[in-house]
């Protein structure tokens, strides 16, 4: 199930929100994933299950709630699924307010390294056909 669209920027979350607050919390990937496989039209889901969707889904979901359940309390099912009602009490601010999009420049991404946690989307093509997991390299 392609769902790295809500696990790179929840990742890229979770480290800024140990930068500001000290404390390293672990969010829900499956709420993020429910949220928009629930929403979506039967073209979304045919996107979402087989080249998965967009990291910017993460942001804007979290800046438009303002909460989320740590993982613990909403555990990833490694499965598209229903909404599943909240605990407003466990819900944790994660203090996204907003996100950029880094220019396809590599000057650029460093200064966003620099500054904060980021994340970053790889286009899969024939390169990755061989692609193992613990290493990536490609020599043209």
């Amino acid at each position: 199930m392609p769902t790295c669209w809500a696990f790179g920027p929840l990742a890229a979350i979770e480290a800024a929100y140990q930068l500001i607050t000290g404390k390293l919390l672990k969010f829900s990937e499956q709420e993020i994933v429910n949220h928009y496989w629930s929403a979506a039209s039967k073209r979304e889901k045919r996107l979402m299950r087989n080249i998965g969707y967009y990291s910017e889904l993460t942001f804007e979901y979290l800046i438009s709630k303002g909460k989320i359940s740590l993982a613990a309390d909403y555990r990833y099912k490694t499965a598209f699924g229903k909404c599943k009602r909240l605990d407003a009490r466990k819900l944790v601010d994660p203090l996204v307010r907003g996100y950029i999009q880094v220019p396809n420049d590599e000057v650029a991404l460093q200064i966003a390294v620099a500054t904060q946690p980021v994340t970053v989307a790889l286009e899969i093509d024939e390169v990755y056909n061989n692609y193992n997991p613990e290493v990536y390299s490609y020599i043209s």
